[in-house]
């Protein structure tokens, strides 16, 4: 037996639909709007397929300020 809700997308903001399955205990979250998806067991939460173009995971770059030494 299986539940279909209807979210907002945690990516774009926009409807999507998650499918849980109760029989397997697996959660399937998609949007059509953005294309993302996450796959997942309902009872461990892990992960088992993700997808989301939309998300940057990049490590942003440090600057440091600039600092004025006393000159001699």
């Amino acid at each position: 037996m299986s539940v279909t809700q209807i979210i907002r997308c945690p990516n774009c903001g926009n409807f999507a639909e998650r499918y849980n399955n109760l029989e397997s205990h697996i959660m399937r979250t998609a949007c059509n709007s953005c294309d993302y998806l996450l796959v997942q067991c309902a009872k461990t939460c892990r992960v088992i397929e993700s997808y989301a173009p939309g998300i940057n995971y990049a490590v942003p770059q440090v600057t440091r300020p600039l600092v004025a030494h006393k000159q001699r």
